[in-house]
């Protein structure tokens, strides 16, 4: 569950991009789209989390060796990378043909070389680019968890002080414009994962025993809000120019409230899953089978959306917005499974998925 919470936060970020954007300050929805942009800023740190604790929760107790090592990279070449790649050239070709742009052959190699090197073939794959880099150091941080209790017991500190240190060097020294693509940038989350993931069970257990750990929810629902609020001022403030603040200010507040934030969801889902019903658990699961795809191809049809109608007169701007993002989810939905369901080798665009032995066993 957490994951589907999470890839609504992304679908919020991106259905409201354009209205945070257009948007005039003094416009009394402003402050609307700005909370909910802020929401939606939650769905990178929470799906690293989720990533790094679904792994180290998969191979913590396995031994490292080759056969192990090499199933793990095979699975990740074939579901995540072959996707990203099929992504990236579908996405950058769209782009080719949207700015009708001429360019020489060398060029246009050049180009989409370096956006599927930096995931920049659209707003929101540099997320994978991020995941392939974590990945790619999972077997070390795996021995490393593994082989030394400090680096367990520690993992959050460690994830912070990484994650500074890294914003501090780059900030003062290697001023690396791509930032947002590097691990580093992120490692917080990373190990907080892990972190959870080790000592989950235990966690699990005491999250949903609401008797035992009702104080910690309801500091956790409040810091959460607080967080939020704080955040989305930061954010308001900038935006109408009434405070300006440094970069290194601007990453403490996002950091943290990413952090909080994501062990937010993970908690709400907790509990959420306990309450719900069958059938409602059901829908989850397929959602959460159907997010990765729903992630690679939603701002595909948010752009067709944004060609259709990209402005107009105040209420049909901001009417067209809710549209496009009814639109967009339903579309991305039903494309996707249709596409999983019935499409040979449609691992190549959504990765592996179970959706059609979910839906046979129920």
């Amino acid at each position: 569950m957490a994951r589907v919470y999470a890839m609504f936060a992304v679908l919020f970020v991106h259905v409201t991009s354009l209205g945070f954007a257009k948007t005039s300050p003094d416009s009394f929805v402003f402050p609307f789209y700005v909370l909910l942009n802020v929401l939606g800023k939650i769905g990178v740190p929470t799906f690293l989390l989720l990533s790094s604790l679904v792994l180290f929760y998969t191979y913590y107790e396995k031994p490292i060796n080759r056969v192990t090592i090499q199933k793990f990279y095979k699975n990740r070449l074939l579901y995540i990378l072959v996707p990203y790649l099929s992504f990236s050239v579908i996405y950058f070709f769209v782009k080719f043909f949207l700015d009708h742009a001429p360019v020489s052959f060398n060029d246009f190699i050049i180009q989409l070389s370096k956006s599927i090197a930096f995931g920049t073939a659209y707003t929101h794959l540099y997320f994978i680019v991020i995941l392939l880099q974590f990945y790619l150091i999972f077997p070390f941080l795996l021995w490393l968890f593994q082989r030394y209790p400090f680096f367990r017991k520690h993992a959050i500190w460690i994830g912070i002080l990484v994650q500074f240190l890294w914003v501090y060097t780059n900030m003062n020294y290697l001023q690396t414009p791509r930032k947002a693509s590097i691990l580093f940038s992120y490692a917080s989350f990373c190990l907080t994962g892990a972190y959870l993931a080790i000592y989950y069970e235990r966690i699990y257990n005491w999250i949903k025993d609401i008797k035992r750990s009702i104080h910690y929810i309801v500091v956790n629902f409040i810091l959460f809000g607080f967080v939020w609020g704080i955040y989305s001022f930061l954010i308001y403030d900038i935006q109408t120019k009434r405070l300006i603040v440094s970069s290194l200010v601007h990453e403490v507040f996002w950091s943290g409230f990413g952090l909080i934030s994501a062990t937010f969801i993970l908690t709400l889902s907790i509990l959420s899953y306990e309450q719900i019903s069958s059938k409602s658990k059901k829908h989850f699961l397929e959602l959460g089978e159907l997010s990765f795809g729903i992630f690679m191809i939603h701002p595909l049809i948010l752009l067709v959306m944004r060609q259709l109608l990209s402005s107009g007169s105040p209420f049909v701007f901001h009417s067209w917005q809710i549209i496009s993002a009814v639109v967009m989810y339903f579309a991305s939905y039903y494309i996707v499974k249709w596409i999983l369901l019935y499409v040979p080798h449609s691992w190549i665009l959504f990765g592996k998925s179970s959706l059609k032995n979910m839906l046979i066993h129920h």
